[in-house]
């Protein structure tokens, strides 16, 4: 097969989304492994000239990495990398969520992200006592969602607070700062907007309808930190 062919053939296979075997390529079409590499150059620069993709070789393997999967792959590197930072996620939990974020990728990315993340997920060390969050933070999602009231236990930090307390209030946000995700409710017992940490809801004893809180054009948040206590203001 005259080369010319032999090229075009291949970069229909690839825009199929086959993953080639340089080895198979090689006893397929009984050719070099530097004709091979000439044919993989040429290749690349047809898919470069008509911004086609990009061609990845791994391991003697390789395939077509258009520009969303590129995209896909800087953004879960991205996010995965924030996640084991954190270290607020204990190992069960981060490790669910880092196969699912990876496992929307092509498998040629996968096993790119695989090498990439393989050392900082060894060495992931989570907080200490690191307690389950995913279920607690959709059943808070929820209740923001559907302006749901909810009584819950909460283990506060303070020394007064030496034991769990009930508390009445209805979330309104949640967001993550440094190692921790607080929700920011309308507390009854503190008469007004308060911060909560998740990770201190002991338990969600019930839920009940709520008011619609238009706290973004009601109130500015600040949170300033006085001795690792965190207040919540309504300026």
């Amino acid at each position: 097969m005259k080369s010319k062919y032999r090229v075009a053939e291949l970069i229909v296979r690839l825009m199929n989304g086959e993953t080639l075997l340089q080895k198979d390529v090689l006893k397929q079409y009984d050719i070099s492994k530097r004709t091979s590499q000439r044919d993989l150059a040429d290749i690349r620069s047809a898919m470069s000239e008509y911004d086609a993709g990009e061609v990845v070789e791994t391991d003697g393997t390789y395939c077509l990495s258009r520009q969303s999967e590129q995209l896909d792959f800087e953004m879960v590197l991205a996010v995965s990398n924030i996640l084991l930072g954190s270290r607020s996620l204990e190992q069960d939990e981060l490790t669910r969520t880092l196969d699912f974020l990876i496992s929307q990728l092509s498998p040629a990315m996968q096993d790119l992200i695989h090498k990439q993340l393989k050392i900082s997920r060894g060495g992931y060390v989570p907080l200490s006592k690191p307690t389950p969050l995913l279920n607690r933070l959709r059943e808070v999602a929820l209740c923001i969602a559907q302006n749901r009231k909810m009584v819950f236990v909460y283990r506060g930090s303070a020394k007064k607070y030496n034991k769990p307390q009930k508390h009445h209030a209805q979330p309104v946000a949640v967001f993550f700062e440094v190692h921790y995700f607080y929700v920011a409710m309308m507390s009854e017992e503190h008469g007004g907007f308060w911060l909560y940490r998740l990770d201190r809801i002991v338990d969600i004893l019930e839920t009940k309808k709520g008011e619609k809180l238009d706290y973004i054009k009601r109130f500015h948040f600040r949170i300033i930190e006085v001795k690792r206590i965190y207040w919540i203001l309504g300026i």
